[in-house]
């Protein structure tokens, strides 16, 4: 049987990097991941795979199977995730048990988690307040506890996911005969946990096992042209300084835009007249891509408001 790693490779303190906004709107995020937005063509899979793969137990039945179904981002990533199983020969039973790994909640792992915030103190005073506050307000009756965190839809998985997207880790998941895991592949070299991570490596590769890159699976779903969600659906999955430079650009304030990728091309956006929401769907589907380097709004006024994708936390502006 597969067993989730409790204690991943990147810290607490990196899952709260993006600071106690991110901490205080978990639930919406979480709820908003998980709403249903995509359609079968745009999570890109036949609906004879998704019967499929419903029968064998490693897709939820449709709620209302009298309409068109329609997947959350999480059933689209996990849907990903499944075909690169699939394309490294995994067969489904093992899949079906990876699957109850990553989305089985374990009240004694979240009763820790709630410990740790409240009591590391270098953590800082509002994290160990938050921390105080979750744990006065879990259950005492660990069913209870549960059931609570089965109708908010977190899980494991889920909890990684907006990892990736808010705060900009990049999550690879190991999996191995013994059981799976997540670790950070972008811990800094002369780190205090780079030692840790080497040890990790030496440990997993000692033996046959299979790594899949969570960040990779994120940037090739939203680089597909055909997602055409609302505007609305990416602002509820944006973090602090994403909302901020989106609305920048909704404000209409801005002379062109400037894109560098990671690949070294420049894309160019000049401000025009025109309705400007295929525009906003362009700069929010890379957002979520995560593949830039940098995004450059160049105001009326010749200010350089600078987003760089390698310092979520940092905003340059100059003249």
């Amino acid at each position: 049987m597969f067993e989730i790693d409790k204690f991943p490779s990147f810290k607490v303190e990196e899952m709260i990097a993006g600071g106690p906004q991110v901490i205080e709107n978990y639930k919406a995020y979480v709820m908003e991941i998980n709403k249903p937005n995509f359609h079968i063509k745009q999570v890109g899979i036949g609906s004879k795979l998704i019967n499929d793969w419903t029968k064998a137990g490693l897709l939820n039945e449709a709620i209302d199977k009298e309409k068109w179904r329609e997947f959350s981002l999480v059933e689209a990533i996990w849907i990903k995730f499944i075909i690169e199983l699939r394309l490294f020969g995994v067969a489904l039973s093992k899949i079906k048990e990876i699957k109850d790994a990553l989305f089985s909640i374990d009240p004694v792992f979240v009763r820790e988690l709630a410990d740790t915030l409240a009591d590391k103190k270098e953590l800082g005073n509002h994290v160990n307040e938050y921390g105080n506050h979750i744990r006065e307000q879990l259950p005492q009756d660990d069913n209870e506890l549960k059931m609570g965190l089965d109708s908010s839809q977190f899980s494991p998985f889920a909890s990684f996911l907006l990892s990736v997207i808010l705060m900009k880790i990049n999550l690879a998941y190991w999996i191995s005969e013994e059981g799976i895991g997540c670790i950070n592949l972008d811990i800094p070299k002369n780190s205090l946990h780079e030692k840790n991570l080497n040890e990790f490596f030496q440990n997993i590769t000692s033996n046959s096992c299979l790594l899949i890159n969570l960040k990779s699976l994120i940037t090739k779903f939203f680089d597909n042209d055909k997602l055409d969600s609302k505007n609305d659906f990416y602002f509820g999955i944006m973090n602090t300084h994403e909302r901020e430079l989106i609305k920048r650009i909704r404000s209409g304030e801005y002379k062109q835009i400037i894109v560098k990728l990671e690949d070294g091309s420049i894309t160019q956006f000049r401000s025009t007249k025109k309705d400007d929401s295929q525009l906003l769907m362009k700069i929010q589907r890379l957002l979520k891509r995560g593949d830039f380097k940098e995004i450059d709004i160049i105001s009326r006024d010749g200010t350089i408001v600078r987003y760089e994708e390698t310092d979520i936390v940092k905003m340059d502006t100059k003249k």
